[in-house]
């Protein structure tokens, strides 16, 4: 089944109805990928909170149920393949990946189990977080793009780490004293800093 993306951000940035964040177009909610109880792949029943069992009840009222009760899992296997390619994708720049505490025991679990490079799992434990400012992200996983170098000269404030296996971004270097004079006068003075040198001559000769 297909890994399906819930909230992104409004075409023009700003608030989004629902969410603290999801404004600047660097947050994506990716739901969780689920299995029936005997293991098949299922479609995704929406935002559906798994528990420390890694399970999620689906309501007699949700369109994916039939009628009664009915219980999904969480297909750890998929899901981790998803943190492994983002945390490894040089494209992804992952700052964080919000989901609930419970959830990413299994996941790095699963990862461990499976004898995964430990430099790779740290990166990913890393990254995967339970927010304290929102609920515990249990019915999805809350993808954080950090600023890419080309934002950050653009003005991305991207808050939180920059993790040390991103990109590096550019260090911009402040300007000499005198040039940064000498651009304050050309903003302020008609003939630009030429003229402040004019201005300042007669107090030079007290």
């Amino acid at each position: 089944e297909p890994l399906l993306v819930g909230d992104l951000s409004a075409r023009y940035g700003g608030a989004a109805r629902g969410h603290r964040s999801h404004r600047t177009g660097r947050d994506a909610d990716l739901l969780l990928y689920a299995l029936t109880p005997d293991g098949r792949p299922v479609r995704s029943p929406g935002f559906i909170d798994f528990g420390p069992d890694g399970l999620a009840r689906i309501g007699a009222a949700d369109p994916a149920s039939s009628g009664a009760d009915e219980y999904v899992r969480l297909d750890v296997e998929r899901e981790w393949l998803l943190v492994k390619s983002l945390v490894r994708s040089p494209d992804a720049h992952v700052q964080w990946l919000f989901v609930a505490r419970w959830l990413e025991a299994l996941i790095i679990e699963y990862a461990r189990a499976l004898g995964e490079d430990p430099e790779l799992v740290w990166v990913a434990e890393s990254v995967l977080l339970q927010p304290g400012d929102s609920t515990a992200h249990a019915d999805h996983l809350h993808l954080r793009v950090a600023c890419t170098p080309d934002a950050f000269l653009s003005g991305c404030l991207g808050g939180g780490p920059y993790w040390p296996w991103l990109p590096a971004v550019p260090q911009l270097v402040p300007p000499p004293d005198v040039d940064l004079a000498a651009a304050i006068l050309d903003d302020l003075l008609p003939g630009g800093a030429a003229a402040g040198s004019r201005v300042a001559a007669p107090d030079s000769a007290l």
